[in-house]
């Protein structure tokens, strides 16, 4: 089931860093604006996060074993649309379906690990899931652009949707929703209604919307760099081409797994969830401020800005395992889906905006440095005011 649910989060993965590479393609071909690069990048997250409290509802009634099929053909039908697409409306519908679809694989693996794994372990094992799920980042950088090159954007993209159907076929076979044995401390919601009166009562915990907050931008400032703008920024900026850019951003990728399993077991080393997760944001934002800051930089340093800031956003395991800490089992699916929710959105919300700053300083021959350098300066910004408002959370260090 870990393989599973690791091959799925990489597809899904894999469509959300794709833009990287993919957006200056869609630009040439579709002679997309600024404005409309941000709304391709951002639906994917932003139909993703409308669907995530329906799911943490349906995870908690009826299991992820089948929940997470159901939902995940959307992604794959989302694909088909996206390479057969003739528009930018088309672009626009085929991402949507994408976000929506593949919106459960991490939440139901999430709910899945809860019940197999002991509480003291979780972060560790979770960060493994998300570290091997992130070689579908990874592939989705230099491995896309040389797909491209080959075979074309469409049939590359189309390629992942078959095999992603083929997992989906053989995890709807051998998913199991808890071990043998297995007794929740407390039972689960009796009906949909009392699933949806149960979010309620956790969505209105001071503390756990003070972890909400942290959420907000817990994803949002490394994929809004490699899932975005960073492909641009190097081409605008530094004139890379396809494949140099594809260079760069596998750097990035390969950082992003790395990241995360170094941040998995800090908890237990440091006795704390919070002051792990405080330290890796100001990081993050040091790095953006610095973008934002230097005029210029040479190459190696922005790509090693770049790098850094991709790999600090590990910080979001000891996150989720401060919101897992927070809940009994039979709360879990809700909880965590409405963490990834806030993540989610706080993509679609950051590339939008950061979208909105570059269009808004755009010359007519396109974004300038100085247009990149304000959209850094924003992204740092709301790094440090989500972690203001995180750090009077009540923190529950490891068992």
């Amino acid at each position: 089931m870990f393989a599973i649910f690791a091959m799925l989060y990489a597809f899904g993965q894999f469509q959300r860093y794709s833009g990287g590479v993919l957006m200056p393609e869609l630009v040439r071909d579709f002679a997309l604006t600024p404005g409309q690069v941000g709304a391709i990048g951002a639906a994917l997250f932003f139909s993703a996060a409308c669907v995530q409290l329906p799911v943490g509802v349906l995870l908690d009634r009826y299991g992820a074993r089948r929940t997470m099929p159901a939902v995940t053909l959307f992604g794959v039908a989302g694909i088909v649309v996206f390479s057969f697409a003739g528009s930018f409306t088309t672009l626009l519908l085929g991402r949507l379906m994408m976000g929506l679809g593949f919106s459960a694989v991490m939440m139901s693996a999430l709910v899945i690990l809860a019940r197999w794994t002991p509480r003291a372990r979780f972060a560790t094992v979770w960060s493994r899931l998300l570290a091997i799920g992130n070689i579908g980042g990874i592939m989705a950088t230099a491995p896309l652009a040389a797909a491209i090159a080959g075979i074309g954007w469409p049939t590359a993209m189309l390629g992942t949707g078959v095999a992603a159907l083929a997992i989906i076929a053989y995890g709807s076979w051998v998913i199991r929703d808890a071990p043998p044995g297995y007794v929740p401390a407390a039972a689960g919601p009796a009906s949909l209604g009392e699933a949806v009166q149960g979010l309620v009562q956790i969505l209105k915990s001071r503390p756990f919307q003070r972890i909400l907050a942290m959420g907000l931008v817990a994803y949002a400032p490394s994929m809004t760099l490699i899932g975005l703008w960073a492909g641009p920024y190097l081409a605008d900026v530094h004139g890379l081409d396809r494949v140099e850019r594809g260079h760069v951003l596998f750097l990035m990728a390969v950082a992003s797994p790395f990241g995360i399993l170094a941040f998995g077991p800090l908890d237990r080393l440091f006795g704390s969830r919070k002051r792990v997760v405080i330290g890796g944001a100001l990081a993050s934002a040091g790095c953006f401020a610095l973008l934002a800051l230097l005029d210029a930089p040479p190459l190696a340093v922005a790509v090693g800005l770049f790098v850094a800031a991709t790999f600090l956003q590990g910080y979001q395991v000891p996150l989720a395992a401060h919101c897992r800490a927070s809940f009994a089992d039979h709360q879990v699916g809700r909880a965590s889906t409405a963490l990834n929710l806030t993540a989610i959105m706080g993509v679609a919300l950051m590339q939008v905006i950061a979208s909105l700053v570059i269009d808004g300083m755009a010359g007519p021959g396109g974004p300038e440095e100085g247009a990149y350098q304000a959209a850094f300066a924003v992204v740092a910004s709301l790094i440090l005011a989500a972690m203001l408002v995180y750090r009077r959370a009540d923190d529950i260090p490891p068992e």
